[in-house]
């Protein structure tokens, strides 16, 4: 892939004159800007989207894996040795059949790894339901350096699902440097756009350096031209988090702050997801975990795509803390990474604190140790991203209850609500106390279990903060919208004027407590899970949105990316093919906060 150079600027030694200014401002050494570049002797070219985009592609010749026996099942074995010996392998994609639309599938690769662990072995997973799939696997810095050199063979296993077998078509695999690892503006290979960045920027403008590696990542707003207006995107994306963006009191409440939001979407069971059986897991195994590919630009561009303006990053933190509550450098820049993808695509990103119940537990025997850790992670999650402007809304804690009890979904008790209360407030003031931007920053807090019900909304305590938030969490009603069909009283049927009735008056408890009292509100997660009853789930958005929007409260459907298959299935955009599969859903989405 080549890059027309533009000469915009008449002079490209401007451009080299601001880079260098620019990095010596930062304190950057700009001798040896080169080393450690990634560059392969491979043709590079745009990000993968498909196993045939990938920089080695091996023809499976449709080679079915699986079987009956658990303990024997078949597997397909590659041979990857033609990959070049020091190639540092970041992803392999996995093409299969199901043979049904309706059919999961759960698909695993493996390889042996020296030192990687105990076991000198690598393996990932991940699930999903469809006819033709395409597995996604990140692959860890230190398992990836030694594939196709120690060890040439990889394999791949159907585990389990609702057939006994696939049939496997392709795999690809991307390497450093090649199609699915170029970043645009990334010229020294480490996925991040720093000072360094824009100096050889500069120098590749005039020739000093040059590979097809730079001719991909020069091109930073992929117009298909390199000139000076790369330059200064690549500027404004690193100044954004060095310098104060400056939220103003403007004197816009939270009320109208919230309706500057359409509807929100939820990227459902990835970063928050945990992972216990896996040591010292890397921050791709966090978030694959459960059966979700990697989080990619372009997924956030689907959403926004489809209509959203609004993305909730659930995040779970625990387990990537040491024993200081020091959260670990590598899971804080994962998560900064995927908040950019959201806030440079110009949206709004809710960035939260999410299944942490293990510490986070409301008692006043736990409240002195849960909330010192609280308070821990605010001020680094607030000092990470305090120049953020108001498109970034903190939110505290997620359904915060005493889990595994029997008062865990029924309104807690008095105890649990007074330390929830208390839990909110610390946060909120650790925020506000961390200065930059958060002292003027939304944030969202959440009731006992973020739950609508009289009891916990009648001890919910809201600060004394004009930009304070009240998160709800409303499937309503339950037995439609979120109880699976094998719940006693599950229905697939809604629209009656009773059930209209009924979540016109849940709304109105919602607006009589806090909105009418001019208390903000957005309703965090929302949804109807598929029961095969597009055309009621269709009358059901529709109607949901509207109400919401007449007591002026905004939503944000919650996407676990599930579709088919089993479980709680609120998929409304297939992370994989980046497809709506049902697009009459979101279409009643929008067409209800636009009547």
């Amino acid at each position: 892939m080549k890059i027309k150079k533009s000469n915009i600027l008449k002079s490209v030694a401007g451009i080299a004159l601001a880079s260098a200014m620019f990095a010596s401002q930062l304190a950057v050494p700009q001798s040896s800007v080169l080393d450690g570049v990634l560059v392969s002797e491979n043709i590079v070219s745009a990000a993968a989207k498909t196993v045939d985009d990938c920089d080695f592609v091996y023809d499976a010749k449709d080679y079915v894996i699986g079987g009956e026996d658990p303990d024997n099942k078949d597997q397909l074995i590659i041979d990857i040795s033609d990959i070049p010996a020091g190639s540092v392998i970041e992803e392999i994609l996995v093409e299969v059949a199901t043979g049904s639309e309706d059919a999961t599938a759960m698909i695993a690769i493996g390889c042996h790894v020296t030192g990687y662990n105990e076991d000198d072995w690598f393996s990932a997973s991940g699930q999903d339901a469809g006819d033709s799939l395409i597995f996604s696997y990140p692959i860890p810095k230190e398992a990836g350096s030694v594939y196709g050199t120690d060890y040439t063979e990889l394999f791949v296993q159907h585990w389990w699902g609702t057939v006994d077998t696939v049939t496997v078509k392709k795999v690809g695999i991307n390497i450093a440097g090649g199609a699915g690892s170029a970043v645009a503006g990334d010229f020294d290979g480490d996925k991040k756009i720093k000072a360094p960045d824009l100096v050889m920027f500069a120098q590749y403008m005039v020739g000093e350096i040059s590979s097809e590696y730079f001719d991909v990542v020069a091109d930073y707003n992929g117009d298909g031209t390199a000139n000076v207006v790369d330059f200064i995107m690549m500027k404004n994306k690193l100044t954004k988090n060095l310098v104060n963006s400056g939220i103003t009191d403007n004197g816009q409440t939270a009320i109208e702050f919230v309706e500057n939001i359409s509807i929100g979407w939820n990227l459902g069971n990835t970063l928050e997801s945990t992972c216990d059986w896996i040591d010292n897991p890397t921050p791709a195994q966090f978030e694959t975990a459960w059966g979700n590919p990697i989080t990619t630009k372009a997924m956030i561009d689907a959403v926004k795509d489809a209509g959203f303006n609004t993305v909730r990053v659930p995040v779970s933190w625990g387990q990537k803390m040491d024993e200081n509550y020091t959260v670990s450098a590598e899971w804080m820049d994962r998560v900064n990474e995927v908040v950019d993808y959201v806030i440079d695509n110009d949206m709004y990103c809710i960035l939260n604190v999410h299944h942490d119940n293990d510490w986070l537990v409301p008692t006043y025997e736990k409240y002195d140790g849960a909330v010192e850790q609280l308070t821990a992670l605010w001020a680094q999650i607030s000092e990470r991203f305090k120049n953020y402007d108001e498109k970034l809304i903190f939110e505290t804690m997620n359904e915060p209850r005493l889990v595994g009890t029997d008062l865990e979904w029924t309104g807690g008790n008095a105890e649990a609500r007074d330390c929830i209360n208390k839990f909110n407030a610390a946060a909120l003031d650790t925020i506000r106390e961390s200065g930059g931007n958060n002292a003027l920053r939304y944030v969202m807090l959440p009731t006992y279990a973020a739950s609508a019900s009289t009891t916990t909304l009648g001890d919910f305590v809201v600060p004394d903060d004009p930009r304070a938030i009240v998160s709800i969490h409303a499937y309503s009603p339950y037995f439609f919208a979120l109880a699976n069909n094998d719940v006693p009283g599950s229905t697939d049927k809604w629209g009656t004027d009773a059930d209209k009735a009924q979540l016109k008056q849940e709304m109105k408890m919602i607006y009589d407590k806090f909105i009418a009292n001019d208390i903000a509100v957005i309703i965090g997660e929302f949804g109807a899970m598929n029961k095969e009853n597009t055309e009621a789930r269709t009358a059901w958005a529709e109607y949901y949105i509207a109400t919401a929007k007449s007591f002026r409260i905004r939503c944000v459907w919650w996407d676990n990316n599930l579709v088919k298959g089993t479980g709680e299935r609120f998929g409304l955009i297939d992370r994989q093919s980046l497809e709506a599969p049902y697009p009459e859903v979101l279409e009643a989405l929008f067409k209800g906060l636009n009547s």
